[in-house]
């Protein structure tokens, strides 16, 4: 496996990113661990919120 680092020297890839953050969600090549993780809790805070909001609006 390649060193992760060794791609950008000067960037911690240790600290999520908000574009490769954004780079994951769209299905993208170019991301790390941290960003995949961040990714994934993301998302689940994302999913409640957003089946709060349409259970809002759809009324009873």
């Amino acid at each position: 496996m390649q060193d992760e680092s060794a791609d950008a020297p000067g960037l911690d890839v240790t600290v999520p990113n908000v574009a490769r953050i954004y780079d994951y969600f769209l299905g993208g090549k170019d991301n790390y661990g941290p960003d995949r993780e961040r990714c994934t809790r993301t998302r689940g805070s994302c999913t409640s919120t957003t089946t709060r909001w349409s259970a809002r609006t759809r009324g009873p």
